[in-house]
């Protein structure tokens, strides 16, 4: 490209660049591919699918593919090389192929365009890559519009590398291809060339990189650049400070031509102020001249050319020349735009979880000041590390959000041994685990256990022992004690009642029980306990429960609200059964209307629905959005109140009880139409049931759902033989006198088949997880695999706008359950 320059005289100085913070992106990763999966499915760019297919059907030995479209992955793999070079005689499909797409053929935020490399990542056997824009074919750009060469970073195989006159600004995806013996990237926008080194390559062209850097924001009109160029040149490059270079006056102009027409286009960086040289290698301006945005469009020598508008008229400018290494042009230019006499600007600094996409809860954000574009340190947080150390104060202020990841947190055991007075093991241990720190409640002991036809009683905690009363870092055990004696001991004991700072709460008592009672907490307004329980196993024992005040944005409401279960979805029944008797509602509904659930209970949706500010629906006063989802992940919301529309339409006040979603613990109002929302809880009795929540369901000695018994598997078909109700929730009891929850997203009514063996119809990639987003294994179409299926679930769980679609859980991930790739296996 050629330099031109009016009236600047060029001086040696120094200078050193500002590195601004590196944004945060959170990006999930795109699933592989198969080898039969065609170019559009995972290559965005036509025009490089055009490009690599013209260049495929050249190469020797392969079977000519009739279009882009039809072109494979597999068939990617085999391509050996990528050129363009167009001609005279080239289709005009072929010229329109090279790497300029959208852009102007400028450097610097005005120019848009970008030619991605996104899926030659799958080129594994590619050896020589030329993509450089024409000069012979319009636009005629010095500049062409790749940007982006991660793409390129696992090519091994990869010896010869031309992607000169592009607009590249990192080359580190090239660091560790260590074939590469020709490479070529002069005029680019790379900023840093030290992660090459000279020796990798035979031969090496990196002069003429132009490059924008972020704006700088000043309070006054004076900067010191600090040494931009220092430790930026290609390892085994010797720096040297005389080789630095920049303008000796303001309100000059350095112009470049964008383009080889008769004609050309010019960009234009007007200088903000001369360089000042102090010895060092720091670019110092004491002077700048006070902003103009955008740049001027006019051609400043007074003649007729067209200019490329920068966003910016003045800038800093520096300059790396070396003539060992190139006698005609410099091997690096920076302009460094500003902003000058800035005032500082409020802003917060907002912690997000990454893992909920949620504001950090319990910390209130500092309002500071500081100037726009200043790296600012994020605040520590317990619990909690950040992903960046700093975020960037906005160019407007604000809120700005600082990302994190939760700490684990650590997990510890409680052991609970059964013996008799002679020491000997009665049954096998019980084992529970919970956060440090947690509240410990230990298991209610049978009151008798019979070993060999020998009946033995409980007696109580093993003396010298006693129960954890929270988890803690280190294993924890205790031993339940028998005997074969009957015991029937009655223990004084003294309960006590406190708050979390010490308090009395004067609901305490003095009494007596049996060994082996469970001795529950009172109940007091306003106050959660935890543990609510305790085993009585000593005379003259003193039990304290500590009670913590109620939040005032209350509880869930509706008791025994089963929190929703994140993956699974529904199967229609094959058998549904006539319900038996209905249950009366345990609150009477308010309002008249039939069908209308009492005022605590829980709802779900079966149809798209929206969450409205007030009972009046208007579009505007949406607050949420729920998508029609699969049975086993639709929304809840419990019903707190009820309100009529303008027109006297009832609804349902309500809160969203969807821990993991996004909305959770939102209110707002709801249709009370059953054709979208309907009871989660069944209210009649069915002759049996189908578990369909993938981690099953528990069975529970008592209709509160304490005392597990065990856990029923999805898939598992129930006989049930009653029904009953828990505050303002209801129970199935089963044949065998267990209780079960009867909430619809739970369990369905009648016998429900699902796949317990599939197989692929083709090849078929396993994933790590149900969203299908990382792949852990691939079998090709000859094996058609056969798999058990543990469970099934759906994707998009927790999302609130996607419907979800059907996995299988197989040994070792998720496949996907689409009939088009699977079938089932009676």
């Amino acid at each position: 490209m050629m330099l031109m320059l009016a009236g600047a005289a060029i001086m040696p100085l120094a200078g050193y660049v500002i590195h601004q913070n590196q944004v945060v992106q959170m990006v999930q990763a795109a699933a592989i591919p198969a080898d039969d999966a065609k170019l559009p499915t995972f290559m965005p760019n036509a025009k490089l699918r055009y490009l690599v297919w013209d260049n495929y059907n050249d190469q020797a030995g392969t079977q000519p593919i009739a279009s882009p479209a039809e072109m494979t992955k597999g068939d990617l793999a085999k391509l050996q090389k990528l050129n363009y070079s167009p001609s005279s005689g080239s289709p005009q499909a072929y010229v329109d192929a090279g790497p300029i797409d959208g852009g102007n053929g400028g450097i610097g935020p005005n120019n848009p365009g970008n030619y991605s490399l996104e899926g030659l990542q799958y080129a594994t056997s590619l050896q020589e890559i030329n993509l450089s824009p024409s000069l012979d074919f319009a636009p005629k750009y010095f500049h062409g519009d790749i940007t982006d060469i991660s793409p390129l970073a696992d090519l091994k195989n990869l010896t010869e590398v031309n992607l000169y006159s592009n607009r590249i600004s990192d080359v580190t995806p090239l660091k560790n291809l260590k074939n590469i013996k020709e490479l070529r990237l002069q005029y680019n926008c790379i900023e840093d060339l030290s992660s090459l080194s000279i020796s990798n390559y035979k031969s090496f062209s990196y002069f003429k990189q132009q490059v924008v850097l972020p704006t700088v924001h000043l309070t006054g009109n004076t900067y010191t650049w600090q040494a931009p160029f220092k430790e930026k040149l290609p390892q085994g490059v010797a720096y040297n400070k005389y080789n630095l270079y920049g303008p000796n006056k303001a309100n000059d102009y350095w112009w470049y031509k964008v383009d080889a027409n008769v004609k050309p286009m010019q960009q234009v960086f007007y200088t903000g102020d001369k360089v000042t040289w102090t010895g060092s290698d720091n670019y110092v301006f004491n002077n700048l001249l006070p902003q103009v945005t955008p740049g001027p469009t006019n051609d400043p020598s007074g003649g007729s050319y067209q200019v490329l508008g920068n966003p910016y008229k003045y800038y800093m400018i520096g300059e790396y020349k070396d003539a060992q290494i190139n006698s005609g042009y410099p091997i690096m230019t920076y302009y460094l735009p500003y902003e000058d006499n800035v005032k500082a600007i409020e802003y917060r600094i907002i912690p997000y979880d990454q893992a909920t996409n949620e504001p950090i809860p319990n910390y209130d954000p500092v309002k500071k000041s500081d100037l726009p574009g200043t790296a600012v340190e994020v605040p520590e947080i317990a619990g909690y590390t950040p992903i960046a150390k700093t975020v960037t104060v906005p160019e407007n202020g604000g809120d700005v959000k600082a990302w994190y990841t939760k700490n684990p947190v650590a997990q510890g055991t409680v052991t609970v041994h059964y013996e008799d007075d002679q020491n000997n093991q009665l049954k096998d241990d019980t084992s529970s685990t919970g956060d440090v720190n947690s509240p410990y409640t230990a298991p209610t002991p049978d009151a008798t256990i019979t070993v060999n036809g020998i009946t033995y009683n409980f007696v109580g905690v093993k003396p010298g022992e006693s129960i954890p009363t929270t988890y803690t870092d280190q294993p924890q055990s205790f031993t339940y004690v028998y005997s074969e004696k009957a015991v029937d001991v009655d223990l004084n004991y003294t309960v006590k009642t406190i708050d979390s700072n010490g308090q009395d709460l004067g609901k305490g008592y003095t009494a007596s029980g049996k060994s082996g009672s469970v001795i529950k907490a009172p109940a007091i307004d306003g106050y959660t306990v935890s543990p609510a329980q305790t085993v009585l196993d000593k005379d003259g024992q003193i039990i304290t429960f500590v009670y913590t005040k109620k939040s005032t944005g209350g509880g869930t409401g509706g008791g025994g609200i089963i929190t929703p279960i994140i993956p699974a979805t529904p199967l229609t029944p094959a058998t549904p059964t006539t319900p038996a008797k209905p249950i009366t509602p345990a609150t009477p509904i308010p309002p008249t209307e039939p069908g209308v659930v009492a005022k605590g209970e829980v709802i779900y949706a079966v149809n798209k629905v929206y969450l409205y500010k007030n009972a009046t629906f208007k579009k505007s006063q949406r607050v949420a959005s729920y998508d029609k989802k699969p049975r086993i992940n639709r929304p809840m919301f419990v019903v707190t109140d009820y309100a009529k529309s303008s027109n006297g339409r009832l609804r349902y006040k309500v809160r969203d009880v969807n821990h993991v979603t996004k909305n959770k613990y939102r209110t707002g109002y709801l249709t009370t139409n059953s054709k979208f929302v309907v009871p989660v809880y069944y209210q009649s009795k069915p002759k049996v049931v189908t578990v369909i929540n993938p981690k099953g369901v528990n069975a529970y000695y008592n209709k509160n759902l304490t005392r597990k018994v065990k856990n029923y598997k999805q898939g598992t078909v129930l006989k049930v033989k009653g029904i009953v109700r828990h505050n303002l929730t209801t129970r199935f009891i089963l044949t065998n006198g267990r209780h079960i929850t009867a909430n619809r997203k739970l369990v369905i009514t009648g016998k429900s088949k699902a796949a317990k063996m599939v197989q692929a119809k083709g090849a078929i990639n396993r994933y790590s997880k149900a969203n299908l987003t990382k792949r852990n294994k691939h079998y090709n179409k000859q094996t058609k695999k056969v798999f058990k299926v543990k469970r099934w679930e759906y994707s998009q769980a927790n999302s609130t706008k996607k419907h979800g679609v059907l996995r299988y859980q197989v040994a070792g991930g998720y496949i996907t359950g689409n009939s088009k790739y699977v079938k089932i296996i009676k």
